[in-house]
């Protein structure tokens, strides 16, 4: 218990670590680039971690299962040739996808470059956090997930500023693409050194096939989180999407107290679907999500409280109107909050497809919603999109727990409370 308590303790201070750190390399961004070149920071960097799902293509999934599973068979030969095997198919990917990138797209060719490198840099430093995270290192893999390239690239774009005085959106992506590598190395290394290299691998077509739906899945979510982004950049200039961008940020202090849920309560609730203990599973969710819930109303309600002037103060008068943004997205989260894990609870009960369902659902009216919305309304429009599409999906994942697995995930403030059967 105290091993399981000192795991959750580095994930929990790794994430906070991580976003203030996050938090000031945005500060140093909006600081140092002109609205354009950070509307154009954030678009490409959200366009190299969606190509960086294609590289991967659901390595960073089965890097955990693959190494947990050789490790506690004791098969040493087995578990070298995993991790070696998914380091070499995502670096394959890598340059595949980059290739891709710089052939086949109709953009200037610096962009490309940058887009190609960035994605190649990106999948590389996610991949090792999840093979380490397989060897049930906890410690590094949530220091290299979110504090170590945090730092590093909060410290090269601040040391730019301090030197160039002003940066572009070319030396703003280098510096946070040589971060990217230099968190890749260490991740390697460290992994190397619990797996010595080797030239033994697994066939690359049993690998695409176990990998695939966990690439779509990840693909899909991926798409609900990014394309209002996306569609603010096709219609929208290149200084709204920097605003739109910043709301983003702030929105993600919202959300945390759902991500340490998660990533606390998802070894639970695996255990007690093992066991079939519904009424102990959903004690543990209602209560989970009742703390979760009131924290997140605290975040939200400060930040619609100070959230003004902070944004002033930190990025300057230009960036104000990410605050009604952040008091639109913010509401979605809030919701979600209430609803508790439950697009978590039925992908791990096997309930894939109706987790899916209700993910391309939300992201097809996000799509039409932020596209019809954006032109009426701008920015505020497009956030409105992804409220609704977000509260969609929120409650559909609700409803097929609640009618496929007979558990509630909501809130609850009362201990004693018998398990409610769907009708």
């Amino acid at each position: 218990m105290s091993n399981w308590r000192g795991k959750s303790l580095w994930s929990v201070s790794s994430r906070f670590v991580g976003a203030g750190l996050s938090f000031l390399l945005n500060v140093e961004l909006a600081r140092s680039l002109s609205q354009d070149d950070l509307g154009q920071f954030f678009l490409f960097l959200s366009l190299s971690w969606a190509g960086a799902i294609f590289c991967q293509w659901g390595t960073s999934f089965l890097a955990v299962k693959w190494v947990a599973t050789a490790r506690a068979k004791g098969d040493r030969d087995s578990l070298r040739t995993s991790v070696w095997s998914l380091t070499a198919f995502t670096v394959f990917q890598s340059f595949v996808v980059a290739t891709l990138i710089a052939l086949v797209l109709d953009l200037p060719r610096d962009l490309l470059i940058v887009w190609a490198s960035w994605t190649v840099a990106v999948s590389l430093q996610s991949l090792s956090p999840e093979l380490l995270r397989g060897f049930d290192d906890l410690k590094w893999a949530s220091l290299l997930t979110g504090p170590v390239p945090q730092f590093f690239s909060a410290s090269l774009v601040g040391i730019g500023w301090l030197f160039w005085g002003t940066l572009s959106f070319h030396q703003a992506a280098v510096l946070v693409i040589a971060a990217n590598l230099l968190c890749a190395l260490i991740g390697f290394v460290l992994v190397a050194r619990r797996a010595p290299p080797t030239l033994k691998l697994a066939r690359y077509s049993g690998f695409f096939k176990e990998s695939t739906p966990f690439a779509l899945s990840l693909g899909a979510t991926f798409l609900l989180a990014q394309a209002d982004l996306w569609v603010c950049g096709l219609l929208l200039s290149k200084e709204n999407v920097a605003v739109y961008g910043i709301a983003q940020r702030f929105v993600l202090f919202v959300s945390m107290p759902m991500m340490i849920l998660a990533s606390i309560m998802t070894p639970t609730m695996a255990e007690l679907l093992a066991v079939k203990d519904q009424e102990r599973l959903r004690r543990v969710l209602s209560k989970g999500a009742y703390l979760t819930s009131i924290l997140t109303a605290l975040v939200y309600v400060g930040g619609v409280t100070l959230g003004y002037p902070v944004i002033r103060f930190l990025f300057g008068d230009a960036y104000s109107g990410a605050y009604a943004l952040f008091c639109i997205l913010g509401a979605g989260q809030l919701l979600h909050a209430f609803a508790g894990l439950s697009s978590q609870l039925l992908l791990l009960a096997g309930e894939q497809k109706a987790a899916m369902r209700a993910t391309l659902v939300a992201v097809l009216i996000l799509l039409i919603g932020a596209w019809s919305f954006g032109q009426l309304w701008g920015p505020p429009g497009i956030a409105a999109a992804n409220a609704i599409a977000v509260s969609v999906q929120t409650l559909w994942t609700w409803m097929a727990v609640r009618n496929r697995l007979k558990i509630n995930t909501h809130f609850s403030w009362k201990r004693n409370e018998t398990s409610q059967k769907a009708s």
